[in-house]
């Protein structure tokens, strides 16, 4: 019986795999013809939008490549004295596809949606409460239309982080697949990045206020692909990690894993971003003690950790010790114009606007005030405290307890080195990584600060769930 499965469910797959060659001949296809007529390139969008709509996997496979397109591809919207308002990402455009998709698959699987289960609930009630506040705050922000886009990326992104919370073991397999797919091709796109070949494309004026972005990646010593470097470098390290659990769990294919798990980690040390390498290396650590520490080899798993480091910096930069130390050097200049010293002094100047403000802060988008080229805080924390005030800083580390609470509850439940223990611990490093990063990198208007959060919920859900099952039989 359990061989006549076998071969079903390998016919079934065979098939799959056919439809899958098929529908990519014909948007390849599509494709081809609109070098011949401009308008099959609209054709190719249908044709591309329809076959999403049919397949969720293929919908949340877009989805998880366009995570690192956040920042260079997009639309530009531009004032009346071309002074940049805000940008819309395609992330934003394509969600309404991607929610039609979900809920065409939940009804065809015939799956309740819960993501208002006791697990989540109290997180996702406290993360409404936050978009909530951005709602308010964008209301009494100074620079009304880039405030109210400011809140449509928070809004957006808390409906994906929703979707995400809902997600099956089985999603949650796909999404580590589909990460270290595009991983490594994100790492290929990085070696030509840094090895000097330009591949760029300059932003189509649709109108005088309206401009298509397509920034693809620039040639340069930093890889800067579909986003700024920094970004990169964080959804490097997701998929990363994803290739890293995956060779854990999957013996038969455990080396090629590793082996794109490394290329992937070149790739974030090819974007020269000091905050995410400190914060992914870091997190190693923390890691490889987790894990050898109930077998006693800990000084040998650190060691061994060290090793790796000192291979990956060889292949990613050579043996430069002069160039590392300079580095080192540049990262602690607190002068002006260095890019610590740049850092300390909007922190300054946010802080005593909180001050003048009553803790109330800036209003959404209330940062893009400070001046010239850093209209941003560098940092996700006093990001949202100087846009939100106390009051959305609150909330937001609220969250973020919560989900580490939760987490930490879960490894210390979960079966030492199982599949579910291995995952837990694997993104317990990410989380690491990001919120170190975070202290001098990114804003809470990032993707990957809520598309990671969701699909971590998603998998404590799974977790909690399975362990109370059988906490009550």
């Amino acid at each position: 019986m359990m061989r006549t499965y076998q071969r079903i469910f390998d016919k079934f797959n065979e098939l799959k795999y056919f439809k899958y060659f098929i529908l990519f001949f014909v948007g390849f296809l599509l494709l081809g013809l609109s070098s011949i007529h401009k308008w099959f390139i609209l054709i190719f969008i249908l044709f591309l939008s329809f076959w999403i709509l049919c397949d969720f996997s293929v919908s949340l496979f877009f989805v998880l490549g366009m995570a690192i397109a956040q920042g260079k591809v997009g639309i530009i919207l531009l004032s009346p004295a071309e002074i940049i308002i805000d940008d819309i990402y395609f992330l934003e455009i394509y969600f309404p596809i991607f929610l039609v998709s979900f809920l065409i698959n939940s009804l065809n699987n015939q799956k309740k949606i819960e993501f208002w289960n006791p697990i989540s609930r109290e997180i996702i009630l406290i993360m409404f409460f936050f978009v909530l506040w951005a709602l308010l705050c964008s209301i009494f922000t100074e620079w009304k239309i880039r405030g109210y886009i400011q809140f449509t990326h928070t809004f957006i992104f808390f409906l994906y982080f929703i979707i995400f919370s809902t997600f099956s073991k089985r999603n949650l397999y796909f999404v580590l697949k589909s990460l270290v797919v595009w991983g490594t091709i994100y790492f290929i796109m990085a070696f030509l990045c840094v090895s000097g070949i330009p591949l760029e494309f300059d932003s189509l004026s649709v109108t005088k206020m309206i401009k298509l972005k397509l920034i693809f990646f620039e040639g340069g010593k930093r890889a800067s692909l579909l986003s700024p470097p920094e970004v990169t470098a964080a959804t490097l390290g997701l998929c990363a990690w994803s290739a890293y659990v995956l060779g854990f769990m999957n013996r038969k294919h455990r080396y090629g894993n590793f082996f794109l798990a490394f290329l992937i980690t070149l790739g974030i040390f090819y974007t020269r971003t000091r905050s995410e390498m400190v914060g992914f290396l870091f997190a190693g650590f923390v890691m490889v003690t987790i894990i050898s520490w109930q077998k006693r080899y800990v000084i040998r798993g650190l060691m061994l950790c060290l090793a790796y480091v000192i291979i990956v910096w060889v292949f990613a930069a050579g043996l430069d010790l002069s160039g590392a130390l300079k580095r080192i050097q540049i990262s602690t200049d607190i002068s002006e114009r260095a890019s610590l010293g740049i850092r300390l002094g909007l922190w300054k100047q946010g802080l005593i606007d909180i001050v003048e403000n009553y803790g109330l802060g800036l209003g959404t988008g209330g940062f893009f005030k400070y001046r010239d080229q850093w209209p941003h805080a560098h940092n996700v924390y006093f990001s949202v405290l100087f846009d939100l005030g106390i009051v959305g800083f609150f909330l937001w580390i609220l969250i973020f307890l919560n989900l580490w609470r939760m987490l930490i509850l879960s490894i210390k439940r979960s079966i030492y080195f199982s599949k579910q223990w291995l995952m837990l611990v694997f993104f317990a490093a990410f989380f690491i990584e990001l919120s170190l990063a975070s202290l001098l990198q990114h804003e809470y208007t990032h993707f990957v600060w809520w598309l990671f959060p969701g699909l971590l919920l998603a998998l404590l859900n799974n977790v909690l769930r399975r362990q109370n099952k059988c906490a009550l039989a």
